[in-house]
């Protein structure tokens, strides 16, 4: 490679650079962006969470299965599935 592929190379690429930056100033310029007064946006919610619930239960999560299980009935269950079965 000598030096004036080199060169054609170089200058590719710094005109290159220089179309992009050249870009970026115009669009700038065109487009100014304004910052906000606040940062950010103001989400609109209730505030104290647990102590305005008025007395009510707090929940303790989901009920045990085992008492489920334990009435539980296989003739029910497999009526049931009859019906799903149909379509599924």
């Amino acid at each position: 490679m000598d030096s004036f592929e080199l060169n054609k190379f170089i200058g590719a690429t710094l005109g290159t650079v220089f179309v992009v930056f050249s870009l970026s100033i115009a669009s700038d310029a065109i487009f100014e962006s304004h910052d906000p007064e606040q940062p950010g946006y103001v989400i609109q919610a209730a505030e104290g969470g647990a102590e305005n619930t008025g007395g009510e239960a707090k929940d303790t999560g989901p009920e045990p299965v085992a008492p489920l299980l334990a009435s539980a009935d296989p003739a029910e269950g497999e009526k049931v599935f009859k019906k799903c079965n149909a379509c599924h």
